[in-house]
């Protein structure tokens, strides 16, 4: 019997790879029927029930997915995801914490530490920061996490030097820029924060912040007049004609 649920389990991962969830789900019932530590079947019988958007079903199976089954830290992972589709970031955070620590990975400390920077839990996030930086070294994304943490906890000169380090890697990177005049701000250097927005400009003339903050912050500056003008009309431009939102290939 034993062996007949691992072959259901091998047969039911052929079928889920090919896009075939009706057998898929099938093999990976027999295979959760037949043999109890058979666990990893829930895993993928909660992703198929993720497929059809049915999240109860697939927190359920994702929930009976043993500590000491292979798929335990994906479980955990997808469970997160499922909490967090829900608004619920305080269960979220617990099952990626458990991810995290069932297989220690930058990603899995690093998604944590997101939604625990969310929680405004930022010593907790600091330390799963930590624990990412101990496995990888030079990460954009590490980065950029440290740096919205810096932010958070009011150290915006460490967050500005990690900004700033960004930049050099990625010249072209408005967002690391624009945040880093948000730094300049925060400091009380009006004048180098309104310089960084308006280089930001200079490479995307449209890009929303940036002409934000500067109107904001030449309102009422006689001498500005006729930049804010510009910067109003570009804003206007972009609410007549928001642009297409890409998504980013993982």
């Amino acid at each position: 019997a034993e062996d007949s649920a691992w072959s259901m389990l091998k047969k039911g991962r052929s079928y889920f790879k090919s896009g075939d969830y009706k057998r898929a789900q099938a093999c990976f019932e027999s295979a959760a029927r037949r043999d109890a530590r058979c666990s990893d079947a829930h895993y993928y019988l909660g992703r198929i029930q993720e497929t059809r958007k049915d999240r109860k079903a697939a927190k359920k199976e994702y929930l009976a997915v043993k500590e000491d089954a292979p798929t335990y830290s994906l479980a955990q992972d997808r469970l997160g995801y499922v909490h967090l589709a829900t608004g619920d970031k305080k269960e979220a955070a617990k099952h990626f914490e458990a991810s995290a620590k069932a297989r220690s990975t930058p990603s899995a400390w690093m998604t944590l530490a997101g939604v625990q920077i969310d929680l405004k839990e930022y010593k907790k996030a600091e330390e799963s920061l930590n624990k990412a930086a101990e496995l990888t070294k030079g990460d954009f994304h590490l980065a950029e996490l440290q740096a919205r943490l810096y932010i958070e906890t009011d150290r915006e000169e460490k967050a500005l030097d990690v900004y700033r380090s960004i930049c050099e890697r990625f010249p072209n990177d408005s967002t690391p820029r624009f945040m880093a005049g948000v730094c300049l701000l925060q400091l009380g250097r009006k004048a180098e924060a309104a310089d960084t927005w308006v280089a930001v400009l200079e490479k995307d003339p449209y890009h929303r912040s940036s002409l934000q903050r500067l109107v904001e912050l030449w309102k009422d500056e006689s001498s500005r007049r006729a930049q804010v003008e510009e910067y109003n009309k570009r804003l206007e431009a972009l609410r007549k004609n928001p642009p297409k939102v890409v998504a980013r290939k993982k």
